[in-house]
């Protein structure tokens, strides 16, 4: 091979086999790719883990509730009149969500999405398909990981 007498050409193909073996090295130490089961398992755990969070804090809002000699149905019942408060703003933050989604799915292009402060809880998988999206800022939200593969 007459162009490997070249130095350049030399010097790049050790550059590229160092290169090479720096990535499989990177794999080694990674170990194996998990299998589909594992994965899997790791999800339910994770969606168990929401559920075991969901019922500790209905448990410390019945003990908060009996420390405060109060009735567990009256309690309940003022949560439920602030929900109803809560829904109405709730629907002017599903439309404006949906509106971003209907906008990428006609086509327009969508590069910035800003929703902060809007107490939302979860955020639809189709924002993750946005082609062209560069910003989305969705701080100071309430988002929780929901188990999407039940």
């Amino acid at each position: 091979m007459p162009g490997l007498r070249h130095t350049s050409v030399l010097h790049a193909m050790s550059r590229a086999v160092a290169d090479v073996y720096a990535a499989l090295s990177a794999l080694q130490d990674l170990g194996p790719c998990p299998d589909h089961e594992l994965v899997d398992s790791s999800r339910a755990l994770i969606a168990y883990e929401a559920l075991l969070h969901e019922a500790k804090a209905r448990l410390e809002k019945v003990y908060r509730t009996a420390m405060e000699g109060r009735d567990l149905e009256e309690a309940e019942g003022k949560d439920e009149s602030a929900a109803a408060g809560a829904e109405a703003g709730d629907a002017a933050v599903h439309e404006e969500v949906v509106a971003v989604l209907k906008q990428a799915e006609e086509g327009k292009l969508v590069e910035n999405v800003r929703l902060m402060d809007r107490n939302l809880r979860c955020l639809p998988e189709a924002f993750g398909r946005i082609q062209g999206l560069r910003v989305l800022d969705v701080s100071h939200n309430q988002l929780q990981y929901a188990h999407l593969y039940q």
